[in-house]
């Protein structure tokens, strides 16, 4: 949006473009080589007056007021009736402060287009960004007209400045040394535009990113296997209970196959709704990808993550905690464990540490047996762990015995006891903590025969379910009469 003046500080900014462009030559330079317009389309042989409010004039009724300030401070930064016509008008951000953002963006790989989008996307609701003017005619122009048109902006209620938004997507965008200056600029200023003390503060909270993949029963986990994916944002408080009961759709059902679903969720990260959620969580987020029982091995935590320039790659599961969620249990009607797996759960939340009847059963394939179901299904048992390459139907039949959490190995040149001896590491300390554990263990340095890019952990938390899961509700009593 625009600024919108009264006739007082309409004179007051035609008094400071006098003052500031008392000459022919100065007010060319400002209207033809700043602004791209042609100096002979105003009543030049009028006076210098009527031009200039001729030029305000146009610029009002065209929406591009803030343009022309900004404009004229960058051509005459010394003027003290600009500079002080600034301060009253554009409170948060100088010009200074802009053309520092200017340099750093001069090598960078920008696209008008792009840049448009972003800033779209990074603007209060109902703001309209102004139009391109004649002299604009390379990114970085266009970069300077909307940074311009931001930073024009109110300080919001809740969540950082549009300005510091758009900064915050763009760096995300263009990664590399540009990324990390932009980051470098964003915190200082964010002090400057901060709401009054006054102002309610915002939470600290972390994400939950739930990524449902629909398949085919019969599919074999090939990369061609046809995939149906929607995708859930929670915000989570300090208790980590769900700040809203329903949470926000990042991505509507949308088709893919199984090789292309890690550049799908890519994409859902670069999503401005996810940027803006990552930025205010401190980049703190968990992802949760629900899949088929047959699916549940796939190694979605080594899933490459492009975070700037094409090879500033890591695995996903490096960057942030990553878990599987089964499926079946979320989404098929049959499943009637309910009430085991949400005791279950209760109990996981209150486990202190290794007791001496320990809540974790660990399983083989060669288990596999009539007696499994029992050892399994036990309601001390919160966790299953398979030191082995694990099979399908092993991890279903956990699922079925209500484990919110089941441990598994990817890989088969590993022997069964070295696999235990590094798993009951992990399951030191509290088991609630487990994925955290995990998450830092997949963090370490690579060494060969790293276990930690090669462990699954499932982990199904049924107080927070997606919109659209079935649940216990459905469990309703039949109509007597």
């Amino acid at each position: 949006m625009d600024l919108v003046l009264d006739g007082a500080q309409l004179k007051d900014f035609a008094d400071a473009l006098g003052e500031a462009f008392p000459s022919w030559d100065a007010l060319k330079q400002l209207i033809r080589y700043r602004l791209g317009l042609q100096l002979n389309r105003f009543a030049a042989e009028s006076g210098l007056d009527k031009t200039i409010a001729a030029l305000l004039d146009r610029a009002e009724s065209q929406g591009w007021l803030v343009l022309l300030l900004r404009q004229a401070r960058r051509e005459n930064p010394g003027n003290a009736a600009l500079l002080k016509l600034e301060k009253e008008l554009l409170p948060l951000f100088t010009t200074e402060q802009l053309q520092q953002l200017e340099k750093l963006v001069e090598k960078a790989p920008l696209e008008s287009r792009q840049l448009e989008q972003l800033a779209k996307l990074s603007a209060p609701p109902g703001w309209i960004l102004p139009p391109a003017l004649g002299v604009e005619n390379r990114p970085t122009m266009t970069f300077a007209r909307l940074v311009d048109s931001l930073s024009s902006a109110q300080a919001q209620t809740a969540g950082p400045h549009p300005l510091l938004l758009f900064i915050q997507q763009l760096a995300r965008e263009v990664g590399g040394t540009t990324a990390r200056q932009l980051q470098t600029w964003l915190p200082e200023e964010a002090k400057a535009t901060a709401l009054p003390s006054s102002a309610k503060k915002p939470r600290p909270h972390t994400l939950r990113l739930f990524v449902k993949c629909e398949s085919k029963k019969s599919d074999a986990g090939l990369p061609e296997d046809e995939l149906f994916v929607t995708v859930w944002l929670w915000s989570m408080d300090e208790d980590q209970k769900p700040l809203s009961p329903i949470p926000e759709r990042i991505l509507d059902r949308t088709p893919t196959t199984l090789g292309k679903l890690p550049e799908l969720l890519v994409q859902v990260l670069h999503e401005p709704k996810v940027t803006f959620a990552l930025w205010q969580a401190q980049d703190r987020m968990t992802i949760e990808v629900c899949l088929r029982h047959k699916l549940l091995s796939q190694n979605v935590d080594a899933w490459p993550l492009t975070l700037g320039e094409e090879e500033d790659r890591v695995r996903l599961g490096f960057q942030y905690p990553l878990v599987v969620r089964p499926f079946e249990r979320l989404y098929e009607a049959r499943w009637r464990g309910w009430g085991l797996w949400r005791n279950k759960w209760e109990q996981l939340k209150q486990h202190q540490g290794m007791p001496e009847e320990s809540p974790v059963e660990w399983v083989l394939p060669r288990d596999m047996g009539e007696n499994l179901a029992e050892r399994l299904g036990h309601t001390r048992i919160l966790c299953v762990v398979i030191p082995a390459r694990c099979e399908s139907k092993l991890l279903q039949r956990s699922v079925d015995a209500g484990a919110p959490a089941v441990l598994t190995l990817r890989r088969e040149d590993v022997t069964q006891e070295k696999a235990k001896r590094y798993f009951k590491k992990l399951l030191e300390g509290r088991l609630i903590e487990l994925p955290e554990r995990v998450h830092k263990a997949r963090q370490q340095p690579s060494r060969p025969l790293v276990l930690e890019e090669h462990i699954t952990l499932l982990w199904d938390d049924p107080d927070r379910l997606p919109p659209d899961a079935e649940n216990e509700s459905v469990l309703t009593a039949p109509t007597v009469g």
